[in-house]
């Protein structure tokens, strides 16, 4: 059992660790290191934010620092982690290595698995609620711009400037500042303004920022849709 209050996380679930069967780039083999733990042994878990394959990677590692495997793709449990949110983990069972009969007859045997449990808390309320205010600010001034397009459009695509700025200033604060941002980039209300006003270099100009920004807040595939669109009808301008 893990030596933790279950009773201050909110939800948890059993996975199986996947990639167990490969090498570490240190040399260290992963089928060995799974064979060294019992239940009671200590996990832990671990973004892997440079993973080419996959944007949410978390991997699972040993008390010792060595990579065992990783999750399958969970980009709900990535969001909560990136976030702040607390996690524990344990181990529930560890799976296959060679019967009786294997050792008898010096074979292998199954695989190595590991199936391990997740526990799912709250972040610091402390160090999420400012980052929440900031976050509802921008949003606010976004709120004011759009309330502007129909009789100040010139004061209302200045205001979208000022929130654009503020959330790429936002965003490069860090990992749990991405996480809990949710205010849109507003690129679909600026640009229309500004081809409204046939401002068509400038609306150019913030498609292609924006093609090429990482934005982890996307906006809606609609929306999306709507600036490729104006970005192709741009370029014929």
């Amino acid at each position: 059992m893990a030596n933790f209050n279950e009773m201050n996380f909110f939800t948890s679930f059993t996975t199986k660790v996947v990639g167990v069967t490969y090498s570490n780039e240190d040399g260290t083999n992963r089928q060995d290191l799974i064979s060294e733990l019992n239940n009671k042994s200590k996990i832990s878990l671990v973004r892997e934010y440079d993973n080419e394959n996959d944007k949410d990677a978390i991997a699972v590692f040993n008390d010792k620092g060595n990579k065992l495997g990783y999750l399958p793709s969970d980009p709900l449990l990535a969001n909560h982690i990136d976030g702040g949110g607390a996690i524990q983990v344990e181990i529930i069972r560890i799976t296959g290595g060679p019967t009786l009969l294997n050792k008898l007859f010096k074979q292998q045997g199954k695989f190595y698995g590991l199936v391990i449990k997740i526990y799912k808390g709250d972040p610091d309320w402390k160090i999420v609620s400012p980052i929440m205010d900031e976050d509802r600010e921008i949003g606010k001034i976004v709120g004011r711009a759009n309330n502007q397009e129909k009789t100040k459009p010139d004061l209302a695509i200045k205001n979208y400037e000022k929130a654009i700025n503020l959330i790429i200033e936002f965003d490069s604060k860090g990992i749990i500042y991405k996480a809990w941002r949710r205010t849109h980039i507003p690129i679909d209300r600026i640009t229309l303004l500004l081809e409204k006003q046939k401002r068509f270099d400038e609306a150019l100009n913030w498609l292609n920022w924006y093609f090429n920004y990482d934005d982890d807040y996307r906006i809606s595939s609609t929306a999306h849709t709507m600036i490729e669109k104006r970005f192709e009808r741009l370029k014929n301008k």
